[in-house]
C-alpha cells in the first residue's frame, strides 16, 4: 500500500512491482540529511533530503524533531510520499504537526523513518535518530509534486478577536486523481503556536484559479495575529496502481506566506 507508515508490516511483507528477479539485486536506497530550518518563527521545521531509492519504485519519509525550550519540551512530525525517479532526488518535508513551543534555531534531536517499496522485491526499512542543528534560513517551500495541483498562498486578512484568518489559494492543474485538500496553517506566537484547518474541493481546468480559505484557531490561546504563517497542504486518493492492485496515495505542500 502507499500509504506506508499506515501499515510498515505490509511494505516489509512482500508487496512489490511485477518486476525480473534481478530488479532485487540494485543498490541499497540512501538518505542523507541535508539542512534543518525553522519555519515561520518556529512554527515548523523543514528537513533536506537526499534520497536514493537505487531503482524504480517508491518511497516515504516520516520526519519527528524535538527541543527543549526552556524547561519545557516541544516537538512536531511530517511525511512525505513519493515515487522514485532512479536518480538522487532533493527532496524537503516539513515537520509541524502538534508543536505546542514554537522551535528555535539550535540544538535539537531528529528520528526519521524511512521506507521503501522497490521493483522485485527489494522492500526495505531505515532509521535515523541523532542530534540536529535548527538553522534560521530562507523555508524550503514545496508547492508542487506529482498528481496534485501547483499551489501557493498569499495573505488576505486576520482577526485576532476572532480568531480568524483568511489565505488566498493559488492553483493550478490540468488533471489530478486527488478532488480536494485539506489545508492546515500553524503560526507562532509569543513562543507558542496556533493552529488552524480549512480545505476545499477543486477540479482541474487547465488555469490559474484563485481560491478563498478561512481558518478558524482550534486552540484557546494564542490567538492569529498578523505575521508569518506555515501553510500545509494534504492530498490523498485511491484506486488500483500500475499493477491492478488497490492502493491509495498521499501528497503533502508547504507554503510560507505573511498575513496580516
Amino acid at each position: 500500500m502507499r500509504r506506508i507508515f499506515l501499515s510498515i508490516t505490509l511494505v516489509l511483507s512482500g508487496l512489490a512491482f511485477a518486476a525480473p528477479a534481478s530488479a532485487a539485486a540494485a543498490a541499497a536506497p540512501t538518505v542523507r540529511l541535508v539542512s534543518a530550518t525553522v519555519v515561520a518563527g518556529g512554527a515548523g521545521v523543514d528537513f533536506r533530503y537526499t534520497v536514493n531509492c537505487g531503482g524504480q519504485g517508491r518511497f516515504g519519509l516520516n520526519q519527528y524533531v524535538s527541543q527543549e525550550v526552556g524547561d519545557e519540551s516541544t516537538g512536531a512530525s511530517g511525511t512525505l510520499y513519493l515515487d522514485c525517479t532512479g536518480r538522487p532526488q532533493d527532496v524537503s518535508l516539513r515537520a509541524w504537526y502538534s508543536f505546542r513551543l514554537a522551535a528555535q534555531p539550535g540544538p535539537a534531536t531528529h528520528e526519521l523513518t524511512a521506507a521503501f517499496l522497490l521493483a522485485g522485491g527489494n522492500n526495505q526499512q531505515q532509521k535515523q535518530a541523532g542530534a540536529v542543528t535548527l538553522r534560521d534560513r530562507a523555508p524550503r517551500n514545496v508547492i508542487s509534486a506529482p498528481g496534485v495541483p501547483t499551489m501557493f498562498f498569499y495573505g488576505a486578512s486576520v482577526d485576532p478577536a476572532a480568531d480568524k484568518m483568511t489565505l488566498n489559494a493559488v492553483w493550478n492543474c490540468d488533471s489530478s486523481p486527488a478532488t480536494s485538500t485539506g489545508i492546515t496553517v500553524a503560526q507562532a506566537v509569543d513562543g507558542r503556536v496556533a493552529y488552524g484547518h480549512g480545505g476545499f474541493e477543486y477540479q482541474c481546468t487547465g488555469q490559474w484559479e484563485t481560491t478563498e480559505v478561512v481558518f478558524t484557531g482550534t486552540v484557546s490561546e494564542p490567538s492569529f495575529r498578523a505575521g508569518t504563517v506555515s501553510v500545509t497542504s494534504q492530498f490523498g486518493w485511491c484506486g488500483d496502481d500500475e499493477n491492478g492492485e488497490f492502493s491509495c496515495t498521499d501528497r503533502n505542500l508547504s507554503d510560507t506566506v505573511t498575513v496580516g
